[in-house]
C-alpha cells in the first residue's frame, strides 16, 4: 500500500501526471490532511489543479 504526501502530489498534478499514481503497484490511500491540504485548500485558494486533482484522485485512491 502506497500512502501518499501532499508535496508529490501537488507537483505531479501542475505538471499533468497524476495519471502515474495508477500504475503504483498496490493500492493509494490519501490521509485526510493531505487531501485538505491538496484539495481543500488548492480550491479556496482558487487553483485549477486542485479541482483535476480531486477528480482524478478520487478514482484512483482511498481518501
Amino acid at each position: 500500500m502506497w500512502v501518499l504526501d501532499a508535496t508529490p502530489l501537488i507537483y505531479l498534478a501542475k505538471v499533468d501526471r497524476l495519471d502515474l499514481v495508477q500504475h503504483l503497484d498496490g493500492s493509494c490511500v490519501i490521509p485526510d490532511r493531505v487531501y485538505e491540504e491538496v484539495i481543500e485548500t488548492g480550491i479556496e485558494q482558487g487553483n485549477p489543479d486542485a479541482v483535476v486533482s480531486s477528480v482524478v484522485l478520487g478514482m484512483i485512491c482511498s481518501m
